[in-house]
């Protein structure tokens, strides 16, 4: 009897402790810019209802933050998520990322937008008019999508001509929102931004003009290749995930 009740107590804590492993979650942080936000929100939603024992958390920031963070010794940060592949690359390159995780998720053009409503003028004479009032661009010395945008206008020979009528702001959500308000001529954004904004394209940039954008994926090299942010990298390329890549209008 006394064996019995052992042997039943033994099972009930076997029990316990299978239950509590299972029960355990595993969390992963993702950096990310503050415009990649809602995507990678949605992206966390499908992958958690799949993967109910896995958290993931996101930090946001410039992506020079991010960087910073990432090449700390004490960094807490296990993927990048960006709208440049060359920084990944580059971090790859110094050994902060595993070179083999990185992913080409999706991809970009440039469009010059303007007010909904504003008679549309080729974006060529913008640069041209006395009476321009403003070209609203992400700044190129923080952001990627600045950087694009002055490659692009640079290969034009339009961005010192402009450069005294260019205001700079952070990002795609603040271009739209200040266009939105037609208190300037217009500006130039990510199109995937632009087409799911109050405002209206104008114009496209011609893709060769600048480097390509390609949002991507990289995971801390330090990082278990059994661990979960692996599972969530390979979701990514997932038809669940490329079918919310298309819902933001990115381009797979």
């Amino acid at each position: 009897m006394y064996k019995t009740i052992i042997t039943y107590i033994a099972s009930l804590i076997i029990s316990s402790m299978i239950f509590i492993s299972a029960c355990r979650s595993e969390e992963i942080i993702i950096g990310t810019i503050k415009d990649l936000k809602p995507l990678a929100q949605d992206l966390k939603s499908s992958f958690e209802e799949d993967n109910p024992n896995i958290i993931i958390n996101f930090i946001t920031g410039k992506e020079s933050e991010l960087v910073e963070i990432f090449q700390s010794p004490d960094t807490f940060i296990d993927m990048i998520f960006l709208d440049n592949k060359y920084t990944l690359e580059e971090l790859s390159k110094q050994n902060f990322i595993n070179k083999k995780s990185i992913k080409e998720l999706g991809k970009d053009q440039l469009c010059v937008v303007v007010k909904k409503s504003i008679e549309m003028r080729a974006f060529m004479l913008y640069p041209k008019t006395s009476v321009m009032k403003g070209l609203i661009v992400s700044n190129p010395s923080i952001t990627s999508l600045g950087r694009h945008t002055k490659e692009a206008l640079s290969n034009l020979n339009l961005w010192e001509k402009a450069a005294k009528k260019i205001i700079f702001f952070e990002n795609n959500n603040d271009i739209a929102s200040t266009v939105s308000r037609g208190n300037y001529d217009g500006g130039i954004m990510y199109c995937s931004f632009a087409k799911r904004s109050f405002i209206q394209i104008s114009d496209y940039l011609n893709p060769t003009l600048h480097k390509p954008i390609i949002y991507s994926s990289g995971i801390n090299i330090e990082a278990d290749s059994n661990s979960a942010i692996y599972k969530f990298n390979q979701f990514l390329s997932s038809p669940k995930a490329k079918s919310i890549f298309k819902k933001y209008a990115i381009n797979i």
